[in-house]
């Protein structure tokens, strides 16, 4: 009797059971994946949340220590190109060079920093920093 029984559970399965050539793949219709994310593209406007008082805190908190760095590396900025003149007016050609290669170091470094600094602004505008 379970012979007969376990054939009949495999008929009544198999009416369910779809192929399909494009992909060369079968599936049965009641296997839905309940909690699978989607993959369908969200757009930008969706996906964002309001920001909350958490994030504003972090994002002043961000932003001081992103002055804090910019005014540190403005005045290695201000060094380095200082001592590349003075090297120039003694005619250290090697010196100078160094110095105005760390200066420019430095100066990309701070238009990263003021990058950072106007993305934390664009998204929350009432920030101080």
């Amino acid at each position: 009797m379970t012979t007969t029984r376990a054939v009949g559970t495999v008929t009544a399965s198999a009416q369910f059971i779809t192929y399909s050539p494009e992909t060369d793949h079968s599936s049965r219709s009641d296997d839905r994946k309940m909690n699978a994310p989607s993959t369908k593209p969200t757009p930008p406007t969706a996906s964002r949340r309001a920001p909350d008082s958490s994030d504003r805190a972090q994002a002043q908190v961000f932003a001081a220590m992103l002055t804090a760095e910019i005014d540190a590396v403005s005045a290695l900025v201000d060094e380095a190109e200082l001592l590349a003149h003075k090297a120039r007016q003694v005619g250290q050609g090697t010196a100078r060079l160094w110095h105005n290669e760390e200066a420019r170091s430095q100066r990309k470094m701070l238009y990263q920093l003021h990058r950072q600094l106007d993305a934390i602004h664009t998204r929350f505008p009432d920030v101080a920093g």
